[in-house]
């Protein structure tokens, strides 16, 4: 009885300590704020008339530089030092298959370049904000501020255009402007493509989201104009494709001083149907990890 007794008091002291870590972890843990939900509507909304491939020519640019290839470098990963299939320590506990040798690019070609920006703003932006995705039959590429499409065997089926012109039913002065931070997505459930921009002409500043009315990136699209739902910069937006909406990630900024992340969820059923009255469900927060159908997205 007197060990049995000893033990309880030894255990009730370690929980007791225990309790006592907890609560001072606890107390000098950041505070999470979460500012909505918000929720607004698109202030602005159109669809063009014709597809990309009956623009005037005025639309689009002509390059006047060398392209940048796409194409993905292969690194050899081991040490300088090290031969192949050289390893240190217990090979039972690991160990590298051999002779799979790391597959070539199945295809490379040259696409838009930065120094193609020049032609609109007779300036070098920095950072070029390259982005771009893979459907089924096209690939589309974004670089800054200019926008071209593909097939799949890397022949350009447009020049390349600015991506205002997707905007340009809006009528709005967003819908002329080019601030860059594109976003292109294809939404493989939907078998739909989303362009997207940012608008930093006034506060409170833009998002602008085109939304194409079929699988094909040169047909027509509907075109969103989104406020934000404060007076902060939507600044490096990233999207992410969900069966119930877009989700999309910024991070904010007052000026300079980075205050904390935005959440929106726009209204994927409604962008897709081409409904005006889409809008986005908004959170603000400390910070936010994006995710999206197959996994987290990275920030």
């Amino acid at each position: 009885m007197r060990y049995k007794a000893a033990f309880c008091v030894t255990l009730a002291a370690i929980l007791s300590i225990f309790t006592s870590v907890i609560s001072q972890v606890k107390a000098q843990a950041p505070a999470i704020t979460v500012v909505g939900p918000i929720t607004k509507q698109a202030v602005a909304f159109g669809h063009s008339s014709a597809s990309l491939n009956l623009l005037t020519s005025g639309s689009f640019v002509t390059s006047k530089t060398p392209n940048a290839a796409i194409g993905f470098d292969r690194f050899d990963r081991r040490s300088t030092n090290e031969e192949p299939n050289q390893r240190s320590g217990d090979e039972n506990v690991f160990s590298t298959p051999a002779g799979v040798p790391m597959p070539a690019p199945s295809l490379s070609f040259d696409g838009i370049a930065n120094f193609d920006n020049v032609t609109i703003f007779n300036l070098l932006i920095l950072p070029p904000d390259m982005n771009g995705d893979v459907g089924p039959d096209h690939y589309v590429q974004a670089v800054n501020s200019l926008i071209r499409i593909y097939d799949k065997s890397g022949k350009p089926l447009l020049p390349p255009f600015r991506i205002s012109t997707l905007f340009a039913p809006l009528g709005t002065v967003c819908s002329t402007r080019n601030d860059g931070l594109p976003v292109v997505l294809y939404d493989q459930l939907a078998d739909r493509w989303l362009i997207s921009q940012v608008c930093s002409a006034f506060p409170p500043f833009r998002q602008m989201v085109a939304i194409s009315k079929s699988g094909d990136p040169t047909g027509e699209y509907f075109a969103y104009e989104f406020v934000m739902p404060n007076v902060k910069i939507n600044d490096f937006p990233k999207f992410g494709v969900w069966t119930d909406a877009y989700y999309m990630t910024t991070d904010e900024y007052l000026g300079s001083d980075y205050t904390g992340s935005g959440a929106f969820a726009f209204d994927r059923e409604k962008m897709i149907a081409g409904d005006p009255t889409a809008g986005y469900v908004y959170f603000g927060l400390n910070m936010t990890t994006p995710i999206r159908r197959r996994g987290f997205l990275p920030s």
